[in-house]
């Protein structure tokens, strides 16, 4: 019996392995040695998954492992088209005149980011410059206990009108920014609706997939459900890529042995559960 790896054509009696009809495994050790010499490559193509794209844009984050929940990404080839490429949240002020005085009616910021509610507090009697004002809201908002829990961060910028602009440090949805009061010397206006980011859309194998953030997930399509890639921002909208998917050896044994053992229904598992329902009555 050959163990044979499907889509690749490659099989485990290439490199000197194969079971005989009592299930034990062998090792031809001259012929592992010959296929080392004359093609290196195939060790790892036989036993490590070999993921690859037509683009360097698109990269394979995950592929689904499990058969009983539905999350089994099949060996083959995938086609991958992005519609929108993921951004981050951006908020702008309006323009602001410099230096800005602060004194204890324009001291505060009042910003609600990512979720989280924060109050930022300038110096009053202070005088800010546009480096100077950026960095101090830039400094505290990334300070903020509860954000820094979320391994979440903020951008704060200048612009050539003054404007004060507020950029998420990672693309999605998820991340966003509402301003909670006025702040007419500072540019700011409080909002009606969350700024959001963007995530990244598009389609494998022509079904929609689920975007967050960069990444697509694909959890309709049967054969490549569980897959995930991360898009980044180089990828081109409307053309069309491919994925290829091989699943290796190593990889596919842990998986089915992992499910035989450890499943209340794998073989392994209902075997002992069965055992011992004898041998209690």
């Amino acid at each position: 019996m050959n163990f044979e790896l499907a889509k690749n054509g490659s099989s485990l009696s290439e490199i000197g392995i194969k079971t005989d009809e009592d299930g034990f495994l062998s090792l031809d050790r001259k012929k592992l040695e010959e296929a080392v010499k004359a093609n290196p490559k195939a060790i790892n193509d036989i036993f490590l998954n070999k993921h690859k794209s037509t683009s360097h844009a698109i990269t394979v984050s995950e592929i689904g492992n499990t058969k009983t929940g539905g999350y089994f990404t099949q060996n083959g080839k995938y086609s991958v088209e992005i519609l929108e490429k993921a951004a981050p949240a951006k908020l702008k002020s309006e323009a602001i005149a410099y230096p800005v005085e602060v004194n204890e009616s324009n001291n505060t910021v009042k910003l609600t980011v990512n979720g989280i509610k924060m109050d930022i507090v300038l110096t009053p009697g202070k005088t800010y410059n546009s480096s100077e004002l950026s960095l101090e809201i830039s400094n505290q908002i990334n300070r903020h206990d509860k954000l820094k829990a979320k391994d979440d961060s903020v951008i704060v910028n200048t612009n050539a009108d003054g404007s004060l602009e507020f950029t998420s440090s990672k693309n999605g949805s998820k991340y966003t920014f509402e301003v909670n009061e006025d702040n007419a010397r500072l540019g700011l206006k409080a909002t009606t609706e969350k700024v959001r980011g963007k995530d990244v859309i598009g389609n494998i194998n022509g079904v929609k997939a689920l975007g967050e953030g960069d990444t697509l997930t694909l959890m309709f399509d049967k054969t490549s459900k569980g897959l995930v890639l991360t898009v980044d921002g180089s990828a081109q909208i409307g053309k069309v890529e491919t994925v290829s998917i091989q699943r290796g050896y190593l990889n596919s044994l842990k998986n089915s042995m992992g499910h035989m053992i450890n499943n209340e229904k794998g073989a392994i598992k209902s075997a002992i559960k069965e055992h011992e329902k004898s041998n209690r009555s």
